[in-house]
């Protein structure tokens, strides 16, 4: 047996144990549909003909969660989806919680497996089938999968909705990608980042299209959910849900900045400098957005490295600029991740330091402070552990610095050559 073959037998052993203890984890874990009560919740409601419920807080919102069957651990704070949501939990609302949580599960999780032979489909045959076992492997040790399926988390049919986006966009079908992307965002706006990216490749077609589904989504709401639902939505519950800021699990410049700059009852800080905080905050991220569409704004073929690094640095953006970047919103930076290997490793166009730098990043996500008694654990007075409560917004910074690396050279051919 070569080295290769060795290496590659370990790396799937490796995900067989360690994957498959934290998928049986995620599975009994007491917090597994703890985010999926508020789309079960929210489906019942749609089938009693009471929309104007959906948005109950707190109490009211915990009284009706038990009424409908929810048992468990479950969040108590209120719907903070779009309607759309309500409507898309709808056949899981005809089961029992227990039977519809444990559909929700496998189904997530079927999505988010399905989608990684989607991101490899334009490869070559024989790099394909490699890529796609690689990709499986890398999904099933990535902290958020597991921390997406724990939670109940919609994200894996996000996932899966944003990788047929970009398949279809590099099938020049743009009807069919902004259909996939609108269905992504009208569930959880957080996929409209690619929009910029859109607009600075000229993807005109494909931002009509996205906006135009998007419109026609929300219209077939309409009868079940009723205008109002989407009112109090904008008007209340995102503005109320937009940020988390020092909370643990907050992994962008806000929440680092809030946890090292603000009394908090989380982690120690360096003192109370809210104001400070927030100015930081805002400063760090226009300069990354600054660099984001200084390095991405020439248009360049979609059949290509640089399309997909691109398409995944702006998600990798996303979680550093955000206000409320949890930790589930990092399975989205797998396409970032899974382009730059593919870069480094079979162009080797870049070296062995940023592969470095990319696979420390890759672990922090993957292995550094996970699960909640890890963060329990930490020394209350000591702010140096701010560090470490922050180690995934180190981990985002260091592949956003990687990719920003691969991108800078714009006629780098092995970015421009077409993939197939």
């Amino acid at each position: 047996m070569n080295a290769k073959n060795a290496a590659l037998t370990g790396l799937i052993a490796f995900t067989i144990v360690y994957g498959g203890y934290r998928l049986a984890r995620s599975l009994v874990s007491p917090m597994q549909g703890f985010d999926f009560s508020q789309y079960y919740v929210t489906g019942r409601l749609l089938l009693q003909g009471e929309p104007e419920r959906i948005y109950e807080q707190n109490e009211t919102y915990q009284a009706t969660a038990r009424q409908v069957g929810v048992r468990g651990e479950f969040w108590g704070g209120g719907n903070a989806y779009p309607p759309f949501m309500a409507v898309f939990s709808i056949p899981f609302a005809y089961l029992s919680y227990s039977g519809a949580r444990l559909l929700f599960f496998f189904l997530s999780l079927a999505a988010m497996a399905g989608a990684i032979p989607l991101l490899f489909a334009n490869r070559p045959p024989r790099r394909r089938r490699e890529l796609i076992g690689l990709g499986w492997c890398g999904l099933f040790v990535f902290w958020p999968t597991f921390f997406t399926l724990n939670h109940g988390q919609i994200n894996g049919f996000l996932f899966l909705f944003c990788s047929l986006g970009l398949y279809f966009i590099r099938k020049q079908c743009p009807l069919r990608a902004g259909f996939f992307i609108a269905a992504a965002a009208v569930i959880k706006i957080f996929p409209l980042v690619l929009l910029p990216l859109f607009l600075l490749k000229r993807q005109y077609r494909l931002i009509g299209a996205t906006l135009i589904c998007m419109a026609l989504l929300t219209a077939l709401t309409l009868p079940l959910c009723g205008l109002e639902a989407y009112q109090a939505f904008f008007q209340e519950v995102l503005p109320r849900n937009f940020s988390a800021g020092s909370e643990l699990r907050n992994q962008g410049f806000v929440g680092f900045l809030e946890k090292l700059l603000t009394d908090n009852g989380h982690v120690a800080s360096l003192g109370d400098f809210p104001n400070e905080a927030k100015w930081i905050a805002r400063a760090c991220s226009v300069l990354v957005l600054a660099a984001t569409v200084f390095i991405t704004r020439r248009r360049k073929e979609v059949e290509s490295y640089r399309y997909e690094l691109e398409y995944g640095l702006y998600f990798v953006v996303a979680l550093l600029v955000l206000a409320k970047s949890y930790e589930h919103y990092g399975l989205f930076l797998l396409f970032a991740y899974f382009t730059v290997a593919d870069v480094l490793t079979v162009r080797r166009s870049g070296g062995v330091v940023p592969l470095g730098v990319a696979a420390v990043s890759f672990c922090l996500w993957s292995f550094v402070m996970t699960w909640h008694y890890e963060y329990a654990t930490l020394p209350a007075g000591n702010a140096a552990m701010n560090l470490l409560a922050s180690a995934k917004f180190f981990g985002t910074l260091m592949l956003f610095s990687v990719t920003i690396w691969l991108l800078r050279n714009k006629k780098d051919p092995a970015l421009l050559a077409p993939l197939a």
